[in-house]
This record gives C-alpha cells, sequence and structure tokens, in this order.
C-alpha cells in the first residue's frame, strides 16, 4: 500500500470522490440523463423505456419479420384450409335444398365451424417454443411478455380474416349453400369470429400452465367437450340434464346456432319422403300423407327450415345477434386470460432448477479422520444455552452399512458366430474384480470390448459361447443377482432435469427389496466419499479382440500405471501429456497410433498378472470363509406390487368410467337412438357385479405370481444354473445364427476400416496436415457417430455407459 502504485491508486481515489461524491448536481444530472433515456409516455417507476402503445408497434413489427422468415408455415396454413374446403365442397357438391339433404347440410356447416375453431390447437408448440425468448426479453426490461400476445393476436388478425375468406368461399359455393349476399356474409362473420374466439382460448390455455403436456390435455379434453356439447352430434333436447351446462359456457355453440338459423332460414324445403307410398298407394292423395322429416306439416309437401332447426336443435333465428354478443364477450374474455397469464406465467417448467440453502440449518458434522468409508462422525457437542431437540433421523444421520461383497471375474472368454466366417473372439481371458469403496474405470480403444465386456458381466447377452467364472466373495452369484447389482447402458432413458440423486434414488427404490427402508436406500447415496467421484482409483484397459493390457491400481496423479508402461518400453509420458491419452497412444489405440511392443503378451507375463491372480485368489479364499450371498427376494420385480404398476390409478379410471356410465344408464333417453335408461336399482347391481370381478381378478393375479409364476420362475433358474455350469466346458448358451449379430458385427467393422483408410490418407498429398492428437479426436469422433447409428439400428443390442473410449 506504500508503494508507488498503490499511493498513486490512493490519489485517483481522493479525486474521484472529490469530483462526484456528495455533489447534489451531479446527482440530478444522472438523474436527468436517465430520464431523458425513456418515452415520454413511460411510467417513472417503470424499468421498460418505451411506452406501451411504442412496444407493442416494435414487437408487431418483430411478428411480422419472424413471419417473413417462415412464409411456408403460413403458406402450408393456407393450403391446408383451401385442400380442405376443396374436398368438403366436393364431397357435397351442389347439395339439393331438398329434405334429404338438411342433415348433410348440417354437417357441412359444423364442420366449417368446427375447423376452422379447432385448428388454432396446433399452435400451442409454437407458443411454447418461443417463451425462453419471452423470458429474456422481459428480464432485460425490454418490453411487458403480454405485449407478445397482443402483438401476435393483432398481427395474425389479416392473416386469419384472409384464411377464411378463402376457406369459405370455396366451401359455401361449392356446396351451394344459400345464394344471397347477407347470408353469406353473416356466415363468413361467425365463421371469422369463432376463428378469433378459439385462438384466444387456446392461446390463453398454453399461457396459463408451465407445461406444453399439460396445456395439451387440457386442450384435448376442451375440445372433445365442445366438440360433442355445440349442439349437432348430440341435439339439444336429447341431452342429458345433468351435463347440458356444457352448452351454455361452449361458444362454439353459439356460433352453431347462428350460422344454422341463418342457412335454414330461407329454406323451404321439398320432402324426400313421403307416408304412406308404394304399391297400394298410387292414388293417394297429399291430404293423406306426411313428411317424415322433423318439422313436417300434414297436407305440405315441404318443411320449413325454420320449423326443422327449432325441433330438432331447438335453434332459433332470434337468438342471431344475442348470439354474436356471446360469442364477442368469449372472445373478450379469453384474451383478457391470454394477457394476464403470459404477464406472469413466462417461465417453463423445465426451466434450470437453482439450488437453494434452507437457513439456520446446523451444518453436517464433520467426519472423524478415521475411516470415511464407514460413516464414523466426530462427536459434536451443545452449544452452552442451547436446548438439544430431538429430531426425525434423516438420510444424512443413518450411515449406510459397511459394503465388503467383491464381485469378481475369471477368465472371461466371449466367442460369437459371423454367418459365412469364422467365429470372432470378442474377450479374451480377461480377469478382474471390483472392491467397495472403489472406482474402477474401464478403458480402450473403439472396438477393444469395452461394452461386450459389460454386457456379459451383467448377464445381457443372448447369443455367443461365454466361458469363464463370474464369483461374489469367490461363490456363485446369487439368483437376483441382475436386480442387486446396477447397469447403466448406452441408450437408457433417463428425467433429463432429475438430478444424479434423484437418478440414483429412483434406481435403488426399484432395485433394492422391500425390506430395505426408504432412509437406508437414501444412506446408500451417501455412502462413497467424495474423492471416489474425483479420482479412480483402478483401471481395467483392453485393446482389440477383448485383450487386456492392464489391471490394477492407478496411483496417485496416475504414476503407477505410467510406471507400468514405462519399465516395459513405452515412451516417458511429459508432464503436460494427459495420463489417459498416453496411455491410449503407447499401446497403438486410435487411427494412427503404432506399437512396438505387444502389450497383451506382456501382460501375461508380467509380475502384475501374477499378483492379480494371487489377489482373485485371497479374495475367493476368504470370501468362501463366509455364508454366500443370498437372493434379497424372489418375486420377479423388487418393489411392492402396487408401485409395479399405478394400480391406484387404474381403480381410480375404473371409478369414473363407473360413473359415466351410470349417469349414461340413468339418463339414457335419447331420441335418435334405442338407448333408455335403467333403473337406479339395475345400477347398483352393475356396480357390485363389477367390483366383485375387478377386485378379485386384481388379487388373483399377484397369488399367481407369488405361486405358479414364482416356481417357473425357479424351474427356469434352475434351468439357467446348469447352463452356467456348462460354459465352463466351452458348451455354448446360444450358438443362433444370428442376423443381428452379422449386422452388429460388420457395422463395428466399418467404422474401425473408416478409420483406417482416415490414417492412412493423412497429409492428402502435402495438401493437408493433421496433427496426429487432432485425428485421434476426429477418430473419437466418427467412433461416437457409428455408435449412434449402431443405436439407432433395431437389431443392435444396448451398450453401457461406464466404457469409456
Amino acid at each position: 500500500m506504500n508503494s508507488e502504485l498503490g499511493l498513486l491508486n490512493k490519489s485517483e481515489i481522493e479525486t474521484y470522490r472529490d469530483e462526484h461524491v456528495g455533489k447534489a448536481h451531479k446527482k440530478d444530472a444522472y438523474v436527468q440523463s436517465a430520464r431523458a433515456e425513456f418515452a415520454k409516455r413511460s411510467h417513472k417507476n417503470s424499468p421498460y423505456l418505451l411506452s406501451i402503445p411504442q412496444q407493442i408497434k416494435a414487437v408487431m413489427v418483430r411478428r411480422v419479420q419472424i413471419i417473413k422468415g417462415n412464409a411456408l408455415a403460413t403458406g402450408l396454413n393456407l393450403v391446408s384450409f383451401i385442400f380442405q374446403g376443396i374436398i368438403m365442397g366436393t364431397v357435397f357438391l351442389n347439395s339439393k335444398d331438398a329434405t334429404s339433404a338438411y342433415f348433410s347440410r348440417g354437417g357441412v356447416l359444423y364442420f366449417a365451424l368446427l375447423f376452422s375453431a379447432l385448428s388454432a390447437m396446433a399452435e400451442i408448440p409454437s407458443l411454447y417454443s418461443q417463451r425462453p425468448i419471452v423470458l429474456r426479453h422481459d428480464q432485460a426490461a425490454l418490453y411487458h411478455p403480454f405485449v407478445e400476445a397482443m402483438a401476435l393476436t393483432l398481427v395474425d388478425f389479416p392473416i386469419s380474416l384472409v384464411t377464411t375468406i378463402v376457406f369459405a368461399n370455396i366451401l359455401y359455393w361449392m356446396v351451394g349453400l344459400q345464394a344471397s349476399a347477407d347470408q353469406f356474409f353473416v356466415f363468413l362473420l361467425f365463421l371469422f369470429s369463432m376463428t378469433l374466439t378459439m385462438k384466444g382460448w387456446f392461446r390463453a390455455t398454453a399461457a396459463a400452465f408451465k407445461s406444453e403436456a399439460t396445456a395439451q390435455t387440457v386442450a384435448g379434453i376442451s375440445v372433445l367437450a365442445l366438440a360433442i356439447y355445440t349442439g349437432y352430434t348430440i341435439p339439444k333436447p336429447s341431452m342429458i340434464g345433468a351435463l347440458r351446462w356444457i352448452t351454455y359456457i361452449n361458444p362454439l355453440k353459439y356460433g352453431f346456432e347462428s350460422i344454422m338459423t341463418n342457412e335454414f332460414r330461407t329454406i323451404d324445403g321439398v320432402c324426400s319422403n313421403l307416408v304412406p307410398q308404394g304399391p297400394g298407394y298410387e292414388n293417394i292423395t297429399l291430404d293423406n300423407q306426411v313428411c317424415t322429416t322433423v318439422g313436417s306439416l300434414p297436407g305440405r309437401s315441404t318443411v320449413d327450415g325454420n320449423r326443422f332447426v327449432e325441433l330438432s336443435y331447438g335453434f332459433k333465428w332470434s337468438n342471431t345477434w344475442m348470439n354474436f354478443g356471446i360469442v364477442v364477450a368469449f372472445g373478450a374474455a379469453f384474451l383478457a386470460a391470454l394477457l394476464i397469464f403470459t404477464e406472469f406465467n413466462t417461465s417453463l417448467s423445465t426451466d434450470t432448477s437453482v439450488v437453494l440453502f434452507k437457513r439456520s440449518t446446523k451444518p453436517k458434522p464433520k467426519r472423524k479422520a478415521g475411516d470415511e468409508e464407514k460413516g464414523d462422525f466426530s462427536d459434536e457437542k451443545t452449544p452452552t444455552g442451547s436446548v438439544a431437540l430431538q429430531k426425525r433421523p434423516s438420510s444424512n444421520d443413518i450411515v449406510a452399512p459397511a459394503m465388503t461383497d467383491i464381485f469378481s471375474w475369471q477368465n472371461i472368454n466371449y466367442t460369437v458366430p459371423i454367418p459365412g466366417k469364422e467365429d470372432r473372439q470378442l474377450l479374451d481371458s480377461v480377469s478382474g474384480y471390483v472392491a467397495p469403496g472403489k472406482l474402477t474405470a474401464l478403458m480402450g480403444e473403439s472396438g477393444a470390448g469395452k461394452t461386450t465386456l459389460l454386457n456379459v458381466l451383467a448377464m445381457r447377452t443372448d447369443t455367443g459361447v461365454i466361458t469363464g467364472d463370474l464369483f461374489v466373495n469367490g461363490q456363485a452369484v446369487p439368483a437376483d443377482f441382475q436386480s442387486q447389482t446396477g447397469y447403466v447402458q448406452q441408450m437408457d432413458t433417463h428425467v433429463p432435469f432429475n438430478t444424479v440423486r434423484e437418478a440414483l434414488l429412483f434406481s435403488a427404490k426399484l432395485r433394492q427389496p422391500p425390506s430395505v427402508p426408504l432412509s437406508e436406500k437414501e444412506a446408500y447415496i451417501h455412502q462413497p466419499s467424495s474423492e471416489l467421484f474425483q479420482v479412480f482409483d483402478r483401471l481395467l484397459l483392453l485393446r482389440k479382440g477383448g485383450q487386456t493390457v492392464y489391471f490394477g491400481d492407478i496411483g496417485h496423479n496416475a504414476t503407477t500405471l505410467i510406471d507400468y508402461f514405462y519399465k516395459n518400453g513405452a515412451r516417458e509420458c511429459q508432464p503436460e501429456e494427459n495420463p489417459a491419452e498416453y496411455m491410449l497412444d503407447v499401446i497403438g489405440a486410435g487411427a494412427t497410433a503404432t506399437s512396438a511392443q505387444d502389450w497383451y503378451a506382456l501382460w501375461k507375463t508380467s509380475p502384475e498378472v501374477k499378483a492379480l491372480q494371487e489377489e482373485l485368489y485371497s479374495i475367493h479364499v476368504e470370501g468362501r470363509n463366509r455364508p454366500a450371498v443370498e437372493a434379497a427376494f424372489h418375486s420377479e420385480f423388487a418393489t411392492f406390487f402396487f408401485m409395479e404398476r399405478p394400480s391406484f390409478a387404474l381403480m381410480g379410471a375404473f371409478a369414473v368410467a363407473q360413473v359415466v356410465s351410470s349417469i349414461i344408464a340413468a339418463y339414457g333417453d335419447w331420441g335418435f337412438t334405442q338407448i333408455h335408461s335403467i333403473s337406479g336399482g339395475w345400477i347398483g347391481i352393475i356396480w357390485v357385479w363389477n367390483i366383485i370381478w375387478f377386485i378379485p381378478l386384481d388379487w388373483i393375479k399377484f397369488a399367481m405370481k407369488a405361486t405358479v409364476i414364482k416356481r417357473l420362475h425357479e424351474r427356469r433358474l434352475g434351468k439357467t444354473r446348469q447352463e452356467v455350469a456348462a460354459k465352463a466346458a466351452g458348451v455354448p448358451i446360444t450358438r443362433t445364427q444370428s442376423r443381428a449379430a452379422s449386422i452388429h458385427e460388420s457395422l463395428y467393422s466399418n467404422r474401425t476400416n473408416f478409420l483406417k483408410k482416415a490414417a492412412r490418407k493423412v497429409g492428402f498429398k502435402g495438401k493437408v496436415k493433421v496433427h496426429p492428437e487432432e485425428l485421434q479426436r476426429f477418430s473419437s469422433i466418427q467412433a461416437h457417430r457409428s455408435g449412434q447409428t449402431l443405436a439407432r439400428h433395431p437389431s443392435r443390442q444396448h451398450g453401457a455407459v461406464g466404457a469409456a473410449a
């Protein structure tokens, strides 16, 4: 601080304070300059520089630019309306005014209204895709989020108008609806107003929820209700009294009533079916006949359209402009909801989570300097003057049982058949073990057999010949070995927003038996020390053909590993060099790397392999002096039956279905069907009968799993044990000339051949220079992409994470 630079810094600070700190005119000048950046009509305390009209104008310009940039989508939407109009127009081309076309004429009007209104549901995904951008702009105080919704509505207004006019003209005149100007424009008015109203509804629905899936679900259910209770599929006079209220909150009903009465108010259709008629009634007069269409009158050969829609649907032309006002009110309400929800609900359910720390919590007790893996903690005294409160033990307070079981494998060989070729050996006498509290890395170049070894150890292979031994504490693996171990494959699907802890806890709940309390399952997750997540303890290194190059400790800063390769003739590892890259380079892994030594032969004759065999022997001897690891459970699944499937959800769905069917059964007097209602007594009998069948059958399923299925499972395990015993003699488990295996091997060969060809073409006649490390990275990328291709192939077996390239 007393140096020349320190004194100069102090001088500059003092000068700044003298010029700026405590100067009122400086403060006023800053406030005025900041205020000058705001628009004249913007609020004084608002963080937004522009007024709301200016924001709307600017965002509307941006919305127009977005539409221009994606004009294809707008064009395809218009084409879809034209296409649908032509299809429906040709199906009902030039419909007659006779009563035989009354129902189909109503169907055309219903389709026109429904298609125009419900097409807006397709906008929901795009509304969610733009949310992160709107949120970012709001956080930067560029504009209010509701301004985006308002701009979208205003810009979409002329587009919707043009689309509706084109669609209405095609459909209206091809079908041959009433050819008068006032009726056409009333039809067009309601079609357009209903389009805007329903767009407001679906946009408001999307704005109300953080999750797109929830919005789509609500929108889909609303579509079902809107379509059914419009008044066409189920006419209002035939609706169940308990559900008729839906029509009063259905804007489509008011629009449909108006366009129906608008069309039929001038129709006086000729009756297409008078009764009686036919043989024996040749000379009968109209005075003795009647039309079968609803709304007909005796002695008349025509049916008035007004009377038809009133008696059939309960619609009246006198309600037209009242209906229009209701539709406008619905549209205004939906627009208001859209603006409100957009302003206050701009985030997504998939937003990045934030770690929050609970205030005033006691820090976790420090661990002793002793064994971390046993979870020993030092004692902490209660602070003086404080009261020790008893609390329920949490997962942090529970120490997981010490793990002592060691999984080992010895002389694992794996050969697969190749049609038309010799069998290919993918694993060659691989031995090793994993011990609790130690993290073992499995590494090797592409095609070295890492994934194959994991599949074999996890018992996930179903073709080829496998020989060798798998042990837990030197004894045969338990029957539920696959359930007691976790195996995460390359193509496993995980919830992308779960933390590592949540993923592990989910797996623990499903894999560990019900006898393990949830608190202990959580404690297992805390068991490994933090150092094990940062540093690998051991390494199993493979080369092509599944041959072991090294297995043993890595050592501090990989010194043990580096010393092994150096003393066997490898070059020296440079201080700045990555030990993992050094290791792969010296064994000849990669597209360009070569090696003068046969590292597999060196490993087989090295002192390290002898030490490994002795260590395996001691593990097996020590383990066989203890009881064998028993199966934790004997059922097919680890969890209780109610966790195997959503039983409560099924029973809830059963109850809902029963309630709905009971309402239909009680109010089933519909004039357009042959269905009639039944009494409450019969409904109760049906309830009891269904419950009698549902619940016992559900329990019979689990009784079967505990008896017959269990015995079949044990019989299958017995056969498996026999096959395992036969493996030691080299008898193949399955020797199927599988097409999947040949495809897998051909793709596997293609990617390695590609890398070899790339290696030979390094330099490209001197025009391009590629550093060997860059080519190695390139080969890794190509191998990764080839792996993705293999994963997408339907015949490829899944691989496993944990096999590092």
